[in-house]
């Protein structure tokens, strides 16, 4: 059975775009994940800014055993401006607390 002649330049030409769109993704989630914004800090800043607070450059947070409750998770979280401890409530807004 003949093939037709001239097909493979547009699927080379597809797959050539597929690849470089694939590349270009994977890049992109890289680069957020470099700037913090998969690390707990990261999540947590996006919280408090959701919630109206600044926080420029999260640098990082730690679990704060003694501020945690059976369902309440406690986190002290250092931004480049300020620091916060933030109990997370499910289904509430995150109580928070300004540290300097």
């Amino acid at each position: 059975m003949p093939q037709a002649t001239g097909t493979a330049a547009p699927r080379v030409a597809l797959w050539l775009g597929l690849m470089v769109l694939l590349g270009a993704t994977c890049s992109a989630t890289a680069q957020q994940r470099s700037e913090g914004e998969e690390t707990p800090a990261g999540i947590l800043a996006v919280r408090l800014r959701q919630q109206g607070y600044r926080c420029d450059e999260p640098a990082r947070a730690e679990p704060d055993a003694a501020g945690s409750r059976a369902d309440e998770r406690a986190w002290v979280v250092m931004c480049a401006n300020a620091s916060y401890r933030m109990r997370l409530i499910p289904d509430l807004d995150a109580v928070i607390e300004r540290l300097d």
